[in-house]
């Protein structure tokens, strides 16, 4: 062994041999056969090739042939990546002879087949045989990209079956049509693809000639008696299958389609193209197809027919693809894309034209634009689907015949990653998994979770572009609307919407998918036709109604809880239709489930607040409180979270709005009056402290903030406005925030009137003026009771803590017991007669919330001074205090618990269907069951559901008086 062989040796491994014995024999002949080329030359000329070892054997084979001539440089880096993609490449470029000078210079692929001129079979195939490696050439130079190299294929295919029938039958014959089909159909040929067609002839013309000639042409093309097919051919997509005529007339055509045409017919048909002359009749017969393909509604039991089929597919052993290699038929494989693509074609295609059509590749772009897939969605679809059509050319290329399953050995396998320009076999490897994977899911999204469920009547209300009226009728009166033709109309405006811009195939798609769920939660919502109502009105405010339709759709308990919300608050939806960009967002927290915490909603509050005008600071304010009002009704209608989680939520909510409130009151005061500074020895500061429902953290959702402002300290400002002056405007400020009329109502309604001396009192305190007032004889009872409630919400925590203090030590002080008993049983009747009113009262009703904050607050207020530990303002934790104190028996304290949590779910209920505080349970008997199913009851098969509610208020309100009455004596004695 030589030196000079150990160093062709070292190349042809670092060029990627896995045969270098033989690849180096192959350079020795070729330099012998070709003395003006040396080893090294002819190793250069075979290193661009894909496979250097399939390379070096084809080039010496050639040369080995061509005899004393050889072709120039240029050709032979041509002829090597011929020869290195495929034997049959190279074998086919040594027969072609003189014609091989075409392989000189490069063609654009646009400008292929250039024309066949011949006039027998002989020069029909080289012919086909030439224009083949030129259009090959132009992908495995790089020069033309897989879809144009298709495209070409096609246009050498049409030129083929026209050039064979011209040699059949001379000139063009007007009398014999050629239909293509499949991917020659839709003009993306591969190298090795069967061509799928079918003839027609015209009306009165001979059916024995154009049969002759038909099986002619396919004989030419079968290559029969001369060695070598030109194409494979498949008539069996032909209207009525094998058992048609071979050359049916057109009128035959057209019947068999109308007889047995169904799903799998249409579909085959999207990729129909006329091959040959056109005629008036043909022109006819293409314009039947289109409406036979596209214009028939395609319903539901299309689509489960369609997903059948690739059911049936995936079932084969190809389709399993257990070791995921097969690039068609397996998981994300090229079949995966052309359903993906047809269906929606199938779906859409009579609403929309612009997506109609045979090529995937023009169609993908084409479904993004019409609105039917996302950008992201188009792109995985058009590169995965160019590069597993790559992949396919390059393996057909090499084995000459139909394979669609990656090579397992080494050297297939690197020269697969080679030709497709990836340094290794796992980086290609990687590539492949990631986009059929992306395929595979846009597959599932799109087609196999569709359409899964629900009956085909209730699907077709939206994908029947004009359904019957009794299809309709039929369809919607087992549901609970009252008015179905209405009810109809909605939902064909969430199909349609009425802004032309918000209407999408996608929409469509997925909200036909989603309407047999919507239809049964709305059908069981306690009013089916205001929850269809406030759900298209929501709709109508989105952007892109398609996104939330899917979300609905991949989440069936998102819907339900939209649902529930629509059908049992026109309040809330109206909330939800004023701030329509919050939607995302609250989806978004309810997927997350984070729990709602006061000091987490203050800082993001805050961090929103950067770089903002005030204006706009107090619209985001709004938004914030609707986003989480929102959340927190969803999530109570769903019985997510118990009432008492509502209660401590929106309580935690509308304390960090007021602590927000107050830093955009402050900011605004300071720009414009000054910072107070202090003029004394003791810095001015001030903490609003909430009363009532807010002090007991206890807010429903139309509940009111009780609150007062104490100041301590002195100060001026450089304006000279002193520190009283500074925190009126403050507190006026707030007032003025709060009650801001957005777009979904005010923030919250404020309640002065429980600071001291009430309405006649100053809006705001200092803590000396507060502490005198209540150590002295002027404050009232009242006063005393209102303070159990209390807490500090915002403004300087170590005031609110001496306030708070000072409150729990100075509750009752001063007040004898019997005055305490004698004017709070007074004032708790006075309170009740000033509320009568027909029907039952919640709070002031016999056995209603007024009495059970009655028993708590006078429990307290006289033995508070005795055992401060049982001051609490939150009226359910007092129950359980004054239970463990033995203030109430066990039975007392768990009767008090429950009907109080009960009142509370009522009230909550009428709060959010009458947007107000509203606390009146209605006596008539619709508006009663109503009510009642929004609570949650269901009708008996004996009653309505109004009776179990009626029967549950007088069992509590009866359990509460008989408390109410043992405690009343217990303190007369």
């Amino acid at each position: 062994m030589n030196s000079v062989d150990d160093d062709l040796r070292r190349l042809l491994d670092d060029a990627g041999s896995f045969h270098v014995d033989r690849s180096l024999f192959n350079l020795k002949a070729l330099a012998a056969s070709a003395p003006s080329l040396n080893q090294k030359d002819w190793l250069s000329i075979a290193e661009g090739a894909a496979d250097v070892d399939l390379a070096l054997n084809g080039l010496e084979r050639f040369i080995r042939s061509a005899g004393d001539s050889l072709p120039s440089r240029p050709q032979l880096e041509r002829l090597s990546l011929l020869a290195g993609t495929s034997d049959v490449l190279i074998d086919t470029a040594t027969g072609l002879g003189p014609l091989l000078a075409s392989l000189e210079t490069p063609h654009a692929t646009e400008e292929l087949p250039q024309p066949f001129s011949g006039s027998n079979p002989a020069e029909f195939d080289q012919w086909h045989s030439l224009q083949n490696l030129l259009i090959c050439l132009g992908e495995l130079e790089g020069r033309s990209t897989v879809d144009r190299t298709a495209a070409a294929l096609s246009r050498l295919a049409d030129d083929t079956v026209r050039a064979a029938l011209r040699l059949v039958s001379g000139p063009d014959d007007p009398d014999l049509t050629v239909i293509a089909l499949g991917k020659w159909g839709g003009n993306e040929l591969n190298y090795s693809s069967d061509i799928d067609l079918y003839f027609l002839r015209l009306e009165g013309t001979d059916e024995s000639a154009a049969t002759q000639k038909a099986r002619a042409v396919l004989k030419l093309l079968s290559g029969r008696g001369r060695g070598r097919h030109v194409y494979r051919t498949d008539l069996r997509l032909r209207p009525g299958g094998s058992a048609a005529p071979l050359v049916p007339t057109i009128t035959q055509a057209r019947r068999e389609l109308e007889l047995t045409g169904g799903t799998w017919e249409r579909m085959v048909h999207i990729r129909a193209r006329v091959v040959t002359t056109r005629s008036e009749a043909i022109d006819r017969y293409v314009a039947d197809l289109l409406q036979f393909v596209y214009e028939s509604e395609f319903r539901a039991e299309g689509i489960r027919q369609l997903k059948g089929y690739k059911r049936q597919l995936e079932r084969t052993l190809d389709g399993r693809d257990v070791e995921r290699r097969q690039i068609k038929v397996g998981w994300g494989g090229i079949r995966d894309v052309e359903y993906i693509v047809q269906f929606l074609q199938l779906l859409h295609g009579a609403v929309y034209p612009s997506i109609r059509g045979g090529n995937v590749f023009r169609a993908i772009p084409l479904l993004h634009r019409a609105g039917a897939i996302t950008l992201a969605e188009s792109v995985f679809l058009g590169d995965g689907y160019l590069f597993l059509r790559s992949i396919e050319h390059r393996m057909m290329l090499r084995h000459r015949l139909q394979s669609f399953v990656l090579p397992e050995d080494e050297a297939s396998q690197q020269a697969l990653a080679k030709g497709l320009r990836y340094d290794s076999w796992r980086d290609f490897r990687v590539t492949f998994d990631l986009r059929r994977n992306r395929i595979r899911g846009i597959l599932d999204r799109l087609f196999h979770r569709l359409f899964s469920g629900g009956s085909n009547d209730e699907i077709n209300l939206v994908l029947a572009f004009r359904p019957e009226p009794a299809e309709i009728e039929r369809t919607m009166s087992s549901l609970n609307f009252r008015d179905s033709m209405k009810a109809y109309t909605l939902l064909r405006r969430l199909a349609y919407p009425r802004r032309r811009e918000l209407r999408s195939p996608r929409a469509r798609q997925f909200l036909a998918h989603l309407l047999p769920t919507l239809l049964d939660k709305l059908s069981n919502t306690p009013d089916p036709d205001q929850a269809l109502l406030m759900f298209t009105n929501c709709v109508e405010t989105l952007g892109t109604p398609a996104t939330f339709y899917q979300l609905l759709a991949e989440h069936p308990e998102h819907c339900a809880l939209f649902v529930d919300l629509f059908g049992c608050s026109r309040f809330l939806s109206e909330l939800l239709l004023n701030h329509p960009g919050n939607l995302d967002e609250v989806i978004d927290r309810l997927r997350t489930g984070e729990k709602i915490v006061e000091e987490n909603l203050v800082e993001e509050m805050r961090n929103a607040f950067i770089g903002r005008s005030l204006e706009r600071r107090v619209k985001t304010l709004h938004e914030f409180r609707a986003i989480h009002l929102l959340e927190i009704a969803i999530l109570d209608l769903s019985v997510r979270i118990p009432i008492l989680g509502v209660i401590k939520r929106l309580s935690a909510l509308a304390r960090a709005t007021l602590r927000i409130v107050d830093d955009i009151a402050q900011s605004e005061l300071v720009d414009r009056l000054g910072v107070l500074e202090p003029s004394g020895n003791s810095p001015p500061e001030h903490a609003i402290v909430a009363l009532g429902r807010l002090g007991g953290q206890e807010m429903g959702y139309a509940s009111d903030i009780d609150m007062i402002l104490i100041y301590d300290g002195e100060g001026q400002t450089a304006l000279g406005i002193t520190e009283r002056e500074f925190y009126t405007q403050l507190l006026q400020r707030v007032i003025a925030l709060l009650n801001n009329p957005g777009s979904g109502g005010v923030l919250y309604p404020t309640d002065l009137r429980l600071r001291p001396r009430g309405k006649g009192g100053a809006l705001v305190h200092s803590f000396r003026e507060f502490q005198a007032y209540f150590r002295g004889e002027e404050s009232q009872i009242w006063e005393h009771q209102a303070l159990i409630r209390s807490a500090p919400v915002t403004g300087s925590i170590n005031l609110g803590e001496r306030i708070l203090d000072f409150a729990r030590s100075n509750i009752g002080r001063g007040l004898e017991p019997g005055a305490i008993i004698d004017e709070m049983i007074d004032m708790h009747e006075r309170r009740k007669r000033d509320k009568k009113q027909d029907g039952f009262h919640l709070k002031a009703g016999p056995g209603g919330l007024f009495d059970v904050e009655f028993l708590v607050q006078s429990s307290i207020l006289l033995g508070v001074r005795d055992d401060p530990d049982i001051w609490e303002p939150n009226t359910h934790t007092a129950i359980q205090k004054l239970t463990q104190k033995n203030v109430f028996s066990p039975l007392e304290g768990a009767s008090l618990a429950t009907a109080y949590l009960f009142f509370r779910l009522v009230e909550n209920r009428l709060s959010m269907m009458h947007r107000s505080s509203v606390r009146l349970i209605p006596t008539d008997h619709e508006s009663l069951d109503d009510l009642a199913r929004r609570i949650g009851y269901r009708p008996l098969r004996e009653g309505q559901a109004s009776d179990l509610l009626i029967e549950e208020i007088e069992y509590h309100t009866h359990t509460v008086q008989e408390i109410l009455r043992r405690h009343l004596a217990r303190l007369r004695r």
